[in-house]
C-alpha cells in the first residue's frame, strides 16, 4: 500500500475528478429529473430519455479532442479547463424549455464539453503516477462516479423539491467547479506527469491493427451490451423503483445503494485485474445484474430486495428502449428478459477473449 499512500493526494483529486464529471453527471441523476421534468413539459418518458442519445453522440466527437488536448498540454490544464466547462454546460441544462429539442441540444454540449474530463484525463493521471498497484488505483479512482451516486440522487431530490429542478441542475452544475477544479489546481502539480509508468508506444499496436483484430469487436460487442442494460437501468433507476411503491424522496434515498455497490465493485474488481485474468473477472462481475433482473422480475418486493437488485446492477457498472417499454406497456417489466439475454451475451463474450496476446504491464 506504500504506492497508494505515497500518492493519495493524487488520487483524491483525480477521484474528485471522475465524481463531479460525465461518468457520474448526469448519469446518475437523470432519473430523478424525469419525473419533474415529463410533468411540466408534457413530456412522455420515451421523449425525456431521447436525451441520452446525445451523451455518445457528443463523447464520440469529444474523445479524439480530449486525446489530442492531453498529449498537447497534458491532464492538468486539461483537467482545469475540462472541469470549469463541464460545469458550465450542466448548468446549460436549467435552460430547457417546453421544445424538447433544446435539452437535446444542452445535453449535446454537455457532452462536448466534457472533452477534457472524459475517464482518459483521469486514468492518464493515474498510470503516469502508480506501477505496482496501478489497478488498485485505477479501481479506486474509477469509484469517483459510486461515490457521487451514493448521495447525487438524494441531493438532486431534495433540491428539486426546496426549489424545482432548474435550481437543482445548477446546484449540480457547481459541484466540478467548487469541489474538482480547487482537489485538481492543489495536487496535480505537474503538466506533464504522465510519463512514468506509462506503457511505451512500441509495446502497443497501432490502431489499424486494434481494429482489425476480433478481440477488439468482442470486447465492443462485451462491453456494448452490458452498458445497454445498465445504462438503461440507470437512467431509469428512480421511476423504476417508483413503479414498484416507494415514493419519490425514498426511491432516490435507495438509488444510493447503486453508489455504494459501484465503489465496492470498482476497488475489487481493481485488486483482481492486478492478480488474475482480467477477462474471467469481468465475466462473474457482468453476471451479477442477471440476478438483479431475475429479482425484478419478481412481484411484492421488500425494500431490502430492491436494495439487492440495485447492488447487484450496480457492482458491475440503451435507456431509451426501457423508456419506449414503459410508456409502451405501462410498467417495466418486459425490460428484464431483455437484461437476462443481453447481459448474459456480455460477460459469455469477455470469456471468448481468451489468454493475452501481448505482455501485461503488472
Amino acid at each position: 500500500m506504500q504506492e497508494i499512500l505515497r500518492h493519495r493526494q493524487v488520487l483524491v483529486a483525480a477521484c474528485a475528478g471522475v465524481a463531479f464529471s460525465i461518468a457520474a453527471i448526469p448519469p446518475f441523476v437523470l432519473s430523478v429529473f424525469a419525473g419533474p421534468m415529463t410533468r411540466e413539459f408534457g413530456w412522455t418518458l420515451q421523449q425525456f430519455q431521447w436525451a441520452t442519445f446525445a451523451v455518445p453522440l457528443g463523447v464520440l466527437i469529444a474523445a479524439p479532442v480530449g486525446g489530442w488536448l492531453l498529449d498537447r498540454y497534458g491532464p492538468r490544464r486539461v483537467a482545469l479547463v475540462g472541469l470549469a466547462a463541464f460545469g458550465a454546460s450542466v448548468a446549460g441544462l436549467a435552460l430547457s424549455t417546453a421544445e424538447a429539442w433544446t435539452f437535446y441540444l444542452a445535453m449535446l454540449i454537455l457532452s462536448l464539453a466534457a472533452a477534457g474530463v472524459l475517464p482518459t484525463t483521469w486514468t492518464r493521471i493515474i498510470n503516469g503516477s502508480f506501477d505496482r498497484q496501478r489497478g488498485l488505483a485505477l479501481g479506486i479512482t474509477l469509484s469517483g462516479s459510486g461515490i457521487f451516486a451514493t448521495f447525487g440522487p438524494s441531493l438532486a431530490q431534495f433540491v428539486i423539491d426546496l426549489a424545482g429542478w432548474r435550481v437543482a441542475w445548477l446546484v449540480l452544475a457547481a459541484l466540478p467547479v467548487c469541489v474538482a477544479l480547487p482537489l485538481v489546481a492543489a495536487f496535480i502539480r505537474s503538466p506533464q506527469a504522465t510519463v512514468r509508468g506509462e506503457v511505451n508506444a512500441t509495446q502497443g499496436v497501432t490502431l489499424a491493427s486494434a481494429v482489425g483484430s476480433q478481440r477488439f469487436w468482442v470486447m465492443i460487442a462485451s462491453f456494448g451490451a452490458v452498458s445497454f442494460c445498465l445504462g438503461g437501468f440507470n437512467a431509469n433507476l428512480v421511476p423504476v423503483l417508483m413503479a414498484e411503491g416507494l415514493g419519490a424522496a425514498q426511491a432516490a434515498t435507495l438509488a444510493g445503494t447503486l453508489g455504494l455497490a459501484m465503489i465496492t465493485g470498482r476497488i475489487v474488481a481493481g485488486l483482481l485485474v492486478d492478480r488474475f485474468w482480467s477477462p474471467g473477472v469481468a465475466a462473474v462481475a457482468f453476471s451479477l445484474p442477471l440476478l438483479g433482473a431475475a429479482l425484478l422480475m419478481g412481484e411484492g418486493l421488500s425494500t431490502g430486495a430492491l436494495m439487492l437488485c440495485v447492488a447487484l446492477m450496480g457492482f458491475a457498472a440503451g435507456a431509451v428502449a426501457f423508456g419506449r417499454i414503459r410508456d409502451a406497456s405501462g410498467s417495466f417489466e418486459a425490460a428484464w428478459p431483455v437484461v437476462l439475454v443481453v447481459c448474459g451475451i456480455g460477460a459469455a463474450l469477455q470469456l471468448a477473449l481468451g489468454r493475452p496476446q501481448v505482455a501485461e504491464i503488472s
